[in-house]
């Protein structure tokens, strides 16, 4: 049997799980497909996982930049802390 390209690869999060969603539909009740390995509750359990994954990651990244930590924001506070780490780690090498 030939495999079916889906290209999930190049899709972003939300697009891989609406993909998967609506072959999920398109699946379902479909007596060509009555019995696809993996099992359709199984390929639900994982996107629904993945949707809430997503989701909470994006709560997370919204909250940080509410709080002014966006990660230009975090490289830009980080950025002098290197150079004086590094500094220093040069400093004590040569003595």
């Amino acid at each position: 049997m030939a495999k079916v390209k889906l290209n999930f690869r190049r899709l972003s999060v939300p697009e891989k799980i609406a993909k998967a969603r609506q072959i999920i539909n398109a699946l379902t009740g479909n007596t060509n497909f009555s019995n696809p390995t993996p099992p359709l509750a199984t390929i639900t359990a994982s996107v629904n996982a993945l949707d809430g994954a997503y989701t909470t990651t994006q709560s997370r990244k919204q909250v940080r930049q509410d709080r002014g930590y966006g990660s230009d924001d975090i490289g830009r506070r980080a950025h002098p802390v290197d150079v004086t780490v590094l500094r220093l780690c040069r400093e004590r090498g040569r003595q």
